[in-house]
């Protein structure tokens, strides 16, 4: 969706067009995690991810039905090597970070160097691809690469925010997944409120404002959590 906002709407529209966005993503955010909490306590675990399946088949056959976009056809060479690698990479090199309690050594070392290799193949095939994965051009944008190392460096952040929550909720304070789904619909909501604000900025500011602020909020609300006492959850 945030691709599309970009493709059909000019630069000055698209941070009024993102509150449409972030308005669909607060009421995502109280409704989803509270649902899912449901689906797990209630139900089996699976079905939060089978739900998923309708919505998107009817959110497809929507852009079908009304996007109407004017592309110019040209001949093209999917990267089928490319995406293998990049593939193969990431997850050889997740699976030891992940599962590195069940695997042995000799596995994680092994995993370890089929992801390293895989990568390095990936980095030297993508300078001969006629349409790389990971175009080398667009690092040698200071915007694209300033924007894009702040978005890794933000989102590992962001997600050790999301998965810590519920689990502290349960695991610590001793609640159900339904005060989980709670926890995380409280702070899904703070993002669309966030979203919609940054969009406010930006209209008459600039990018870096808003990411320099957005920045600055993430960090400060991580010391705040890095301050919570079990004690005072007794």
């Amino acid at each position: 969706a945030t691709t599309i906002v970009g493709d059909i709407y000019p630069a000055a529209e698209r941070s009024r067009v993102q509150d449409w966005l972030s308005g669909v993503w607060g009421i995502a955010a109280i409704a989803g995690p509270a649902l899912g909490a449901f689906i797990v306590q209630h139900l089996h675990w699976s079905f939060v991810f089978w739900i998923n399946l309708p919505i998107g088949v009817i959110a497809i056959a929507i852009l079908l039905r009304y996007l109407d976009e004017h592309v110019q056809p040209r001949a093209h060479q999917i990267n089928l090597m490319g995406a293998a690698l990049l593939m193969l990479g990431i997850g050889a090199i997740l699976m030891p970070a992940i599962q590195a309690q069940y695997l042995n050594a000799a596995t994680t070392t092994a995993l370890l160097v089929i992801g390293v290799i895989a990568l390095v193949l990936l980095a030297v095939g993508e300078r001969r691809a006629s349409e790389p994965i990971l175009p080398y051009k667009l690092w040698r944008s200071r915007i694209m690469a300033a924007s894009n190392s702040g978005s890794l460096a933000i989102g590992m952040l962001l997600m050790c925010v999301v998965a810590f929550l519920p689990t502290y909720v349960e695991a610590v304070m001793g609640r159900s997944a339904i005060y989980a789904g709670a926890a995380v619909a409280t702070q899904s909501v703070s993002w669309s409120c966030g979203s919609i604000i940054s969009s406010r900025i930006m209209a008459f500011s600039s990018y870096r404002t808003t990411g320099v602020i957005g920045a600055l909020s993430l960090i400060a609300g991580t010391a705040l959590l890095i301050a919570l006492a079990i004690e005072g959850d007794e």
